[in-house]
């Protein structure tokens, strides 16, 4: 069994900013490009989300045990 865990640096913001994403999106700004994650593009959200990064790392796992 492995388990694989990711996490993104950022802050909430005082504002909501962005049309994009859901819930806590508008506001929880990504540390590394200053923007919220409700302002990013689809492949942005990929590369900077925490969901995307564990895929990778999964990707990157699996490619190993084959």
């Amino acid at each position: 069994v492995y388990t694989l865990c990711e996490s993104v640096q950022g802050y909430i913001a005082k504002e909501s900013w962005g049309f994009g994403g859901f819930g806590y999106d508008p506001v929880f700004v990504v540390s590394a490009i200053n923007k919220t994650m409700a302002e990013l593009s689809d492949e942005e959200k990929d590369q900077y989300s925490r969901r995307g990064r564990a895929s990778r790392l999964l990707n990157t796992l699996l490619g190993a045990l084959v």
